[in-house]
């Protein structure tokens, strides 16, 4: 009898080592290549989530645990960027898993079909040791492979299409310093990130350049980390290549709860963004910069969120979200309004249902219009070899 358990990916983030004590288990790979095809303008647009050192997710970090940044080079992309801020929120925020079972003694694959043309493929296997992701596009000479160790860290990615490979290796050098390199065949240099830990902690982030010629290295730029008590974070320090500070993040706390990061030594009007809470869980986020000031709401129903607005103060647009679940508690509907002026009312723009197999896998997704008329359909097939 195939023996099924219960998986549960780990926000990694796809990116260079991290190491923790307490993993932070939020949305994920398999949930991002999902749910991107039904949030992106509600067109069919299937992309590698292409990773790097230099990714940064803006999450709810009410629970700060040691080395929660280390995914970051807040010079190249920091906290407060516009871009793709609202999906990440949702994702960051949205307690769902699209597949819930995964066998141990065969390979699974699902198919994503839309109008009976394929988007793509993923294969999935695991053994005591390690966890494979294959991801797979129609052409079969664009993806990527992801393997993850036995406790959820990410061991290496390789993304190729026809024209280029990128590959992600994260090794262990001792307990206390941890190298990832990032090589891309059309560089002429691989990237090397060495991040040093004590006791458990990250203290500090190098980044260089290694000619692929000469093999010579050459320094580009540091994170130091600093702590506060419980072993939350509370200042971030970014290093130019010739060892200045360019900028820093506080974090500021209230009983061991983060209120607010704010970025100093900002160009212009400071960066800031302040958390308000509800019961313990995060109820409002405000993200306030110069050119842009957005306003994120929560509501909570036994522990998974169930209402969301977005609101861009600037120019006064609102996104609304109903969420809602079935009896076993994986989303089955969410619904989308929208208003082009906060003071006006939020009308219904479309709904996206879900359903699942017996597994409690993913079956179809179903996009509706405000007029009834099924816009998008999703079908999942499921395979074992």
């Amino acid at each position: 009898m195939k023996k099924v358990i219960l998986f549960s990916f780990f926000l990694i983030g796809l990116t260079c080592y991290s190491q923790t004590k307490n993993k932070i288990t939020a949305n994920n790979y398999l949930n991002k290549t999902i749910w991107s095809q039904i949030f992106n303008d509600f067109e069919i647009k299937v992309t590698i989530p292409i990773v790097t050192p230099w990714v940064i997710g803006i999450g709810n970090f009410n629970y700060i645990d040691n080395d929660v940044f280390t995914k970051n080079n807040l010079k190249e992309d920091n906290l407060f960027t516009e871009k793709d801020i609202l999906f990440k929120e949702i994702l960051s925020t949205l307690d769902a898993n699209f597949l819930n079972y995964v066998p141990t003694d065969s390979t699974m694959i699902m198919r994503a079909l839309y109008k009976d043309r394929l988007l793509y493929t993923l294969e999935l296997q695991q053994s005591d040791s390690i966890f494979t992701i294959d991801y797979k596009l129609p052409d079969n000479t664009s993806g990527e492979t992801i393997i993850f160790d036995k406790r959820g860290n990410l061991k290496s990615q390789i993304i190729y299409n026809p024209d280029n490979k990128v590959e992600i290796q994260n090794k262990g050098i001792s307990d206390s310093l941890f190298i990832c390199t990032t090589n891309n065949d059309l560089k002429n240099y691989t990237l090397i990130e060495e991040n040093l830990y004590s006791n458990g902690i990250l203290n500090s982030k190098k980044v260089f350049r290694e000619s692929k010629e000469t093999k010579k290295r050459k320094f580009i730029s540091e994170n130091q980390f600093k702590y506060g008590n419980n072993s939350n974070i509370s200042k971030i320090y970014n290093l130019d290549k010739k060892g200045m500070i360019i900028d820093s993040i506080v974090y500021f706390y209230r009983n061991d709860t983060l209120i607010a990061i704010q970025q100093e030594n900002a160009p212009k009007a400071p960066n800031v963004i302040l958390y308000r809470y509800n019961d313990g869980k995060e109820s409002q986020k405000n993200i306030n910069k110069e050119d842009f000031s957005i306003q994120f709401d929560k509501s909570f129903n036994e522990n998974k969120i169930s209402q969301f607005e977005y609101t861009d103060l600037k120019i006064n647009d609102a996104k609304h979200y109903d969420f809602d679940y079935n009896k076993f508690g994986f989303l089955n509907s969410v619904l989308f309004k929208s208003s082009s002026n906060i003071n006006n009312e939020l009308k219904f723009d479309q709904q996206c249902l879900l359903t699942y197999n017996t597994n409690q896998n993913i079956q179809t997704i179903k996009v509706i219009n405000n007029k009834g008329v099924i816009k998008k359909e999703i079908n999942y097939e499921y395979d074992y070899k």
